[in-house]
């Protein structure tokens, strides 16, 4: 998205109930088998890892990409918010680096991060256990902290397609079915512009921001100084495509209004058509609910 001003958006915690962290994992018996090149077979692919300090309104939330030349990419996300509309700051840090296996145990090495947070290169070692199909247990061997991952469901040419092909212009007043509302605002769908294919499903998507968060966005904007203006987000629409058997999701057009006016859009031109997100994630609950109305919707 190319922008020339300072945009609020609100990301919001837009439910007051917040999605399970699934159970410890079980034990395999036969997880010693996986050690040297049949677990570095096992761990090619992504792996997710999420944890939800409801005390703190924390959510930590990481991704790690291991790649058959022996490289990896992780982004980890942490969500803080102590505001009575729970809006907040979505922070994201990214590393990359070197994998190899040696016996049980995965080497990595921090090569380059997007934040300064330890002094290059960096190097980490965890034993693997626990070993399921498609799921595991990383324990860090300096600290003996464990932690569960699970793997991210891949995408296939399909998703592809599917991102590129056309879809329809949004109806802008009349046409929408409220299906959730919090004191951020009020969200909505358009039954009229669902588009199936296969099990991918395409809709429009607005939410209306209430005038108490609008309020605490202007509040907020007050106290920026960067020299550039500020536009406060007061509604949006997103065209989103749902994989409703892999639950992953992708944005595909997004349009932001502010006084009545379009201020910003985009349509993800630059977005890799094979990387979708994952819908079932800490307080994600609106895209879920979302989720499961579309994916029923006849």
């Amino acid at each position: 998205m190319c922008i020339k001003s300072i945009f609020i958006f609100l990301l919001a915690i837009l439910s007051a109930c917040s999605t399970q962290i699934p159970a410890p994992l079980p034990a395999q018996h036969n997880a010693g088998a996986y050690r040297d090149e049949k677990l570095a077979q096992y761990l090619i692919g992504t792996w997710y890892h999420d944890d939800d300090d409801i005390s703190s309104t924390k959510i930590y939330e990481s991704e790690t990409t291991y790649k058959a030349d022996g490289t990896y990419f992780e982004t980890v996300k942490f969500y803080m918010s102590n505001t009575t509309t729970n809006i907040g700051n979505l922070n994201k840090v990214t590393f990359s680096g070197i994998w190899h296996v040696e016996g049980d145990i995965i080497i990595e090495t921090v090569q380059e991060m997007s934040m300064p947070l330890f002094p290059l290169p960096k190097t980490g070692k965890y034993r693997i256990t626990d070993i399921q199909p498609d799921q595991h247990t990383s324990e860090d061997v300096s600290s003996g902290e464990k932690s569960a991952y699970r793997r991210k469901p891949s995408t296939t040419e399909q998703h592809s397609q599917v991102f590129n092909k056309p879809w329809p212009e949004p109806v802008l007043t009349n046409g929408w079915t409220q299906f959730h509302k919090s004191s951020v605002g009020i969200l909505y769908y358009d039954k009229s512009t669902i588009q199936r294919y296969g099990d991918v499903v395409g809709v429009w998507f607005r939410e209306d921001l209430s005038e108490a968060a609008i309020s605490e966005a202007r509040e907020h904007a007050s106290k920026i100084r960067s020299g550039l203006p500020v536009v406060i987000m007061e509604k949006s629409f997103i065209y989103k495509l749902i994989d409703c058997k892999r639950k992953l999701i992708k944005g595909r057009d997004i349009r932001i209004y502010s006084g009545g006016k379009l201020v910003a859009e985009s349509k993800y031109e630059r977005e890799d058509p094979m990387n979708w997100s994952r819908i079932i994630k800490p307080r994600n609950d609106v895209e879920i609910e979302l989720m499961k109305i579309i994916c029923e919707e006849k």
